[in-house]
């Protein structure tokens, strides 16, 4: 009986999240590591991707590549959970690169462990 006042579309959304990817939410939603921030370069590039040169799809993969899931929880980035149930904000971090002493940005895909 609970469930039969929700149509298909509503009993989707609260059972797996938004499909729709709100970058300014998810901006405000992460943090950063070992001397990046909002206003590094190469943040400014990755945001940047993100919101002029990703389609919602692809959006979608990426983070599903990152986080283990394409949808976001239906409270927003700043509901994201590992799987022990911690909320965990999305956190990037440069990687040294050993043979060029140069940093990268890596994704951890068991972002839900």
């Amino acid at each position: 009986e609970f469930i039969s006042v929700f149509d298909n579309d509503e009993l989707e959304f609260f059972l797996c999240g938004e499909t729709y990817i709100d970058i300014e939410d998810w901006k405000h939603n992460t943090s950063y590591k070992n001397g990046l921030d909002e206003n590094s370069v190469v943040i400014k590039w990755f945001w940047k991707v993100l919101k002029e040169e990703m389609t919602e799809d692809e959006r979608r993969k990426f983070l599903q590549f990152c986080t283990g899931t394409s949808r976001v929880p239906v409270e927003g980035f700043g509901a994201l959970q590992s799987n022990n149930g911690k909320v965990c904000k999305f956190c990037i971090e440069p990687k040294e690169y050993k043979k060029q002493n140069t940093a990268f940005i890596t994704a951890h895909t068991c972002f839900n462990r």
